[in-house]
């Protein structure tokens, strides 16, 4: 995992998903140069730092971490879009705090629907689903 601040959001994501018991797995994407000049691709464009298992559903949640002003790109809006669409929890955020209020929220009602904004405290600077639908 990478030093940077969005580094230690995703280590301290990590931690609290699995002081919670959510199972948790860390998705790479991207691309790399073969040295004869090729591209290879890995991963889903747009996808989650992290997909997360809620416990005794399996429903997906797909965890896009930022640090602090950063916000996902289109693609990654996008990607969230999907989850959210199909039945799954999307979310986006750079504060531990509040992953942990959902957290606690999705074990009292796994059903739960965060949508992108993901942010059951009210953050204004966070996405509404309308603003990633724009982004497709």
């Amino acid at each position: 995992m990478s030093r940077t601040a969005e580094g230690a959001v995703l280590r301290g994501a990590v931690a609290l998903l699995k002081l919670r018991g959510f199972p948790a797995f860390r998705m790479n994407s991207g691309a790399m140069v073969t040295p004869a000049g090729g591209l290879i691709r890995f991963g889903a464009v747009g996808m989650s730092d992290l997909v997360v298992l809620v416990p005794g559903t399996g429903r997906m949640m797909a965890l896009e971490l930022k640090a602090g002003r950063n916000k996902p790109t289109k693609d990654q809006l996008a990607f969230l879009e999907t989850v959210r669409t199909a039945g799954g929890v999307a979310v986006w955020l750079s504060d531990l705090a509040k992953l942990d209020a959902i957290l606690v929220a999705l074990r009292r009602d796994p059903a739960a629907d965060f949508s992108v904004e993901g942010d059951p405290l009210g953050d204004d600077t966070t996405p509404r689903p309308e603003e990633a639908q724009r982004c497709r």
